[in-house]
């Protein structure tokens, strides 16, 4: 789809949604509720947040966002917001109180409002040819793990080469998912890249920073398993610009 097709696929989205508000919502004298114009893209914050067809919770359910997925922000009505969701192409209306709203700022955020960030161990000396935010994560990470008893992963570059492609075709081929449309899953793309391996695991995130991606992962309970999980014995680490989420952020276990 060029450009001038998808500005046309938008305007269109856009027309309807403002035909739906205006015949059902709109400005009134007595103080009714009041549609505005406002866009830009958020991440959401909680888990299966529902996708409704209007502004509240007397309006069905048309799907469910995951964590950490993107969405288009079209207009505000009261504290909720009509969207667009990249991952079913719906739009509909969600509670803003459980999105993030990534903005030039924010995306430059050190860590997630109200979250305390973990001490980092000075003594560790990083591995080379590491980047910025592989090192921060991989600190993160082994500084949890070393809390938790489950022992400190070793940084692979051999790893972090699959996990940086992983990122980059989410990215390019415009998806969030463990299933890859040319790599097929995280193990097989392991596979293909010459990797033997015992056990293996895959942690993704769409996020401004590594650290919100990681906060995020540590209040899920699957992502957590990986991260503390003691069996896996090395990590690698993928971070790649995305022009929705900020960062598409991967990272590898195995062992």
């Amino acid at each position: 789809m060029n450009k001038k097709t998808k500005c046309c696929v938008w305007m269109l989205i856009f027309v309807m949604l403002v035909i739906m508000l205006t015949s059902n919502v709109g400005a009134s004298d007595d103080g009714g509720d009041t549609f505005m114009y406002k866009t830009g893209n958020a991440t959401v914050n909680v888990s299966g947040l529902k996708l409704r067809t209007g502004p509240g919770t007397d309006y069905s359910v048309i799907a469910s966002i995951s964590k950490s997925q993107a969405v288009k922000i079209l207009g505000q009505v009261e504290d909720w917001f009509a969207v667009y969701d990249y991952n079913t192409n719906q739009v509909g209306f969600v509670n803003g109180g459980y999105l993030t709203t990534v903005s030039d700022d924010s995306k430059n955020d050190a860590k997630v409002p109200d979250e305390e960030a973990p001490n980092i161990s000075e003594d560790v000396v990083m591995p080379e040819n590491i980047s910025d935010d592989a090192q921060r994560l991989l600190s993160l990470t082994n500084n949890v793990r070393q809390e938790r008893g489950a022992g400190r992963l070793e940084y692979s570059e051999e790893l972090s080469r699959v996990a940086f492609e992983k990122a980059r075709d989410m990215v390019i081929n415009n998806y969030f998912s463990h299933q890859s449309p040319c790599y097929g899953s995280p193990f097989e793309m392991m596979k293909a890249y010459g990797l033997n391996f015992t056990s293996a695991a895959e942690n993704i995130a769409g996020n401004q920073t590594v650290d919100g991606a990681f906060y995020a992962w540590m209040n899920s309970e699957s992502h957590m398993k990986n991260i503390t999980n003691g069996d896996f014995t090395e990590t690698g680490i993928g971070v790649y610009t995305s022009p929705i989420y900020g960062k598409i952020i991967v990272q590898l276990f195995m062992r």
